[in-house]
């Protein structure tokens, strides 16, 4: 009887410690992917306010932004002056401490298609209307 008791013992120790093992995973993880996401910045968001700023300042057309926006993907330079300019505007968000180039490329993809999705053959202020609604 004594090796029975013992057995028990041990096995019930060892599901003790098996149930502890995915709480102490789950807090650590948990805590670590809280801190991680308020840490994160809006690159969206950051990327929309200079696109708006852009528009109010010189009538941006969704082409330009188009070719804009190609063009930091691609890491190009567009031709056109209100292209050129936009883009390196939105450089400037790819060069700050708190942005990954991922989240900036990512940002820009998203962006991007829905530009894409929002053009209009007969309008060319279709989407820079979309987002102004948007950001009111």
């Amino acid at each position: 009887m004594a090796k029975n008791n013992d057995l028990k013992r041990s096995l019930k120790a060892a599901d003790r410690r098996r149930s502890r093992r995915p709480r102490a995973v789950d807090s650590t993880g948990a805590s670590a992917a809280q801190s991680s996401a308020s840490n994160q910045v809006d690159v969206s968001g950051l990327l929309v306010v200079d696109i708006l700023a852009a528009h109010r300042e010189s009538g941006l057309r969704d082409s330009e932004l188009v070719v804009s926006l190609r063009a930091c993907l691609a890491a190009s330079t567009p031709s056109q002056d209100r292209s050129q300019q936009l883009m390196q505007r939105l450089a400037q968000i790819e060069n700050r401490d708190d942005v990954s180039p991922r989240a900036y490329r990512e940002a820009v993809r998203g962006i991007l298609a829905t530009a894409l999705q929002h053009r209009v053959a007969d309008n060319d202020h279709a989407f820079m209307q979309f987002l102004t609604v948007l950001s009111n």
